[in-house]
């Protein structure tokens, strides 16, 4: 059976939840790569701050099974439309591509994908133009801040087109850039999920090292909302290891959260930024000699949920790329009808993963197990 750690299901509860622990706790800082400090004595496991975040933590570890997104389209979309995909070469590009032509067929439209290269911005701005010329009532793409594909804007708006970027900061929304999927807002509810476990799982008592890429603002979203909900436990502590970019490119990422480790073995958690990152953390920590860390993360790859079955790495949120390319799609129509386009598209859905409800591990897990089926129902498709 697969599991999907989709983004928004226990996004209110999460929001109440730091709420709460707003008021039941007090803060601790949390320096870029420092050593956290333990503000006070530990909450208990009878505090209300913890016997929140366990309640949350038993909410988000169940199956969602609704979409963010409930209201339905006026009527059935015009058909015959064109959507526009650019797809990059990395996997997940080529996740989205292939939901967004699925969803776009469903809804009775064309699709095109035009390849560009994530690393040369400059290909985005060609494939974007040659997409225009199929007279596209949107385009999508992922991966790139607002900043840098900003300068192509009044070319699309002048072609009468729209932009629907995926995994980036959550954009400036306007008649041509008419919505996100996968934005920093998500990214963001991930990380008081990643927060709201540990401050769980420890009976209040955690010392979190989040591990960031202040070079990705997604990241710095994710990163930001776990530290907030940490921070309110007065027994518990949060730091976060800045990387860059190079250490990313050159696979230095894991010896930096080793060195972390090394330099503070009062820390018990870390929270990794993006699964994809890290691989082979279990082994190296090992290998040091540090076998007492929890491993927990957004993003995971089919090793990372591997390692929860095996126990070398605890908890995970992650993705359901499927539902970000329906979403596109289902953002193209609303804006074609005239209607509100929800911001995110209500969000997605999400679910902590587990060893015990991790299922068979997969790069990109569909729950609610009918959302195709749901959006389809807000189509008014069959």
């Amino acid at each position: 059976m697969k599991f999907t750690p989709n983004r928004l299901g226990a996004v209110l509860a999460i929001s109440a939840l730091a709420v709460s622990l707003a008021a039941c706790g007090s803060s601790s800082d949390g320096t870029s790569g420092g050593s956290p400090t333990p503000t006070g004595s530990s909450d208990g496991a009878s505090s209300p701050v913890v016997a929140a975040a366990q309640a949350a933590t038993a909410d988000i570890l169940k199956p969602p099974t609704t979409l963010g997104v409930t209201t339905p389209l006026k009527t059935a979309a015009p058909t015959g439309k064109t959507i526009v995909y650019m797809k990059c070469q990395v996997t997940q590009c080529a996740l989205y591509s292939d939901a967004i032509e699925e969803a776009a067929k469903a809804i009775g439209w064309n699709y095109k994908a035009i390849n560009w290269d994530d690393t040369d911005p400059s290909t985005l701005f060609s494939g974007i133009k040659t997409a225009l010329q199929y007279n596209p009532v949107a385009i999508s793409f992922g991966g790139l801040s607002e900043s840098v594909w900003a300068s192509i804007i009044p070319t699309v708006k002048a072609a009468g087109s729209t932009l629907i970027p995926i995994t980036t900061e959550y954009p400036t929304i306007d008649d041509t850039v008419i919505g996100a999927v996968f934005s920093s807002n998500d990214f963001a509810a991930q990380g008081k999920i990643l927060g709201t476990y540990a401050v769980a799982d420890s009976n209040g008592t955690a010392k979190v090292l989040f591990v960031d890429t202040p070079a990705y603002g997604i990241f710095k979203a994710e990163t930001e909302a776990g530290q907030d909900v940490v921070k309110t436990c007065s027994g518990c502590s949060a730091t976060t290891l800045d990387l860059s970019q190079t250490q990313l490119v050159n696979n230095g990422a894991v010896a930096a959260v080793v060195s972390a480790l090394q330099r503070d073995r009062s820390i018990k958690y870390v929270s990794l930024c993006d699964g994809a990152f890290f691989t082979g953390l279990p082994s190296a920590l090992k290998a040091a000699g540090i076998n007492d860390v929890k491993i927990i993360g957004a993003g995971p790859t089919t090793t990372d949920l591997q390692n929860l079955l095996n126990g070398t790495e605890t908890a995970f949120t992650g993705s359901n790329y499927g539902f970000a390319g329906w979403a596109v799609v289902d953002e193209a129509a609303r804006h074609v009808e005239g209607m509100e386009v929800p911001q995110d598209d209500g969000g997605s859905p999400n679910m902590l993963l587990t060893k015990d409800n991790v299922g068979t591990p997969s790069v990109s897990m569909e729950l609610p197990s009918d959302y195709k089926d749901q959006f389809k129902q807000l189509w008014h498709v069959s």
